[in-house]
């Protein structure tokens, strides 16, 4: 059972390793270089015929690396598929997609969702890109501009039609840079001596300051998480995951967690000016940085609380508490006839399915809940109160990345789910009452 477990969660997971290893014909792309010379293989839908990005030159150039497993990836397709079709002949739009023999059934998983939402993107299949460029995660964007110029890699939350259109009328656009993306050993090294003065210089304390656009974001799943060297660290972080951080101790948290369904992870605000809890990654508005060395360097989860706890009351000056409040939930139930039908009457348990479906047989009715939850993370807190305690045998087909057609699916096998609200705990911010 914890083996297809962990097979749900690495084919879920909105960053899915792309399964390339560095080696010693690793090509380096960077903003502001020239682009290699890149042929592509498999393309499909394109409505112009080229073979190389050299064919390309002239347009705005949008390579997107997408994996069979990557749902962040998948998401994004409606949206590169209206951007396409607004920027028409001036930017070239390509999706590429490893198929190597860990994203087997890639294609035929695409022409789902392309039938499905009408898509009408290039598609390109190579999965020697992923290994010549190193691309160890995706979502992987690489913008080129007409003269061939890598402008930037970076993410595909950070691209717009907007944007795009500003790089062709010549203005600045700012990206920010994929943590993770294959650089050259000497900017690596130059990261890596910056992070290390900053270590060697202060002997503890603390820094908090503003997240500018294009800064790399870096953010921890746990506060204590980098205690062993000594420090933490996180970089353009929301006020939300700060608060997070300093009084829960966690950044977010999943399905299987304990904290799941009983303590709310979003805040709420009694405050008069709520600007800076307003996000904008392209003016870096409701972004932060922080930065934190305990004297103690064996200091425990509770006392890297309390330091950053102070740290933000001096900087902000909320009040905080923990109260108990009725928050947004989806609450779960089964029909008289799902409790049996669904039951499953085999032994062995199998889990079979990609983006564009599952098939569960003998598993527990909560990992089936935690996948749909794993893909629709914005959506509330999923409470089971479905009386199902025994494995059942359960399939949804349906593009996974629509939660109303999986509400619709599970509505036709018993199975229901309406809103409601749950008394949970939460963080209550309010302004500091002045003396």
């Amino acid at each position: 059972m914890k083996t297809i477990l962990t097979l749900i969660l690495l084919l879920i997971q909105a960053c899915f390793t792309a399964d390339a290893q560095p080696s010693s014909r690793t090509e380096y792309i960077e903003a502001g270089m020239i682009a290699p010379a890149i042929q592509f293989k498999n393309v499909q839908y394109a409505k112009t015929n080229f073979s190389t990005l050299h064919d390309l030159r002239g347009k705005f150039v949008v390579l997107d690396f997408w994996t069979k497993g990557c749902a962040g990836c998948i998401a994004t397709f409606p949206k590169l598929n209206s951007m396409q079709k607004a920027l028409q002949e001036k930017a070239q739009i390509i999706l590429i997609g490893n198929n190597n023999r860990k994203n087997k059934g890639i294609e035929a998983m695409y022409e789902k969702f392309r039938t499905k939402q009408q898509l009408d993107i290039t598609v390109s299949y190579d999965s020697t890109l992923f290994e010549r460029f190193n691309i160890r995660s995706v979502p992987h964007v690489i913008i080129i501009n007409t003269l061939g110029e890598v402008v930037s890699v970076t993410y595909a939350d950070q691209i717009s039609t907007e944007k795009i259109e500003a790089l062709i009328e010549g203005k600045s656009v700012a990206f920010n840079p994929k943590n993770d993306a294959e650089v050259s050993p000497k900017v690596a090294a130059i990261a890596k001596d910056q992070q290390t003065d900053k270590v060697k210089t202060m002997l503890s304390g603390s820094m908090l300051s503003a997240w500018q656009p294009g800064q790399r974001i870096g953010i921890q799943t746990r506060l204590d998480a980098l205690i062993h060297l000594g420090y933490f660290e996180v970089t353009g972080a929301t006020l939300t995951q700060l608060y997070n951080y300093a009084y829960v101790g966690f950044e977010d948290w999943a399905f299987v967690d304990s904290l799941y369904g009983k303590f709310h992870r979003e805040l709420v605000l009694e405050v008069n000016d709520t600007r800076t809890f307003n996000v904008n990654y392209d003016t870096g508005n409701g972004l932060f940085n922080y930065y934190l060395k305990p004297s103690n360097p064996n200091s425990s989860l509770a006392d890297l609380k309390i330091l950053m706890q102070q740290d933000l009351f001096q900087q902000f000056g909320y009040s905080v508490k923990i109260e108990e409040r009725e928050m947004p939930v989806w609450i779960l139930t089964a029909t008289k006839k799902a409790r049996t039908s669904l039951r499953s009457a085999k032994t062995n348990s199998i889990v079979k399915g990609d983006h564009s479906g599952w098939t569960f047989q003998n598993i527990p009715l909560s990992q089936i809940l935690m996948t749909i939850r794993d893909y629709h993370d914005g959506q509330p807190p999923i409470i089971d109160d479905s009386g199902i305690t025994a494995n059942v045998d359960l399939s949804l087909n349906v593009l996974m990345t629509d939660f109303k057609e999986i509400k619709r699916s599970l509505e036709e096998q018993g199975l229901v789910l309406t809103k409601a609200c749950k008394k949970m705990k939460v963080l209550v911010l309010r302004d500091a009452q002045v003396p």
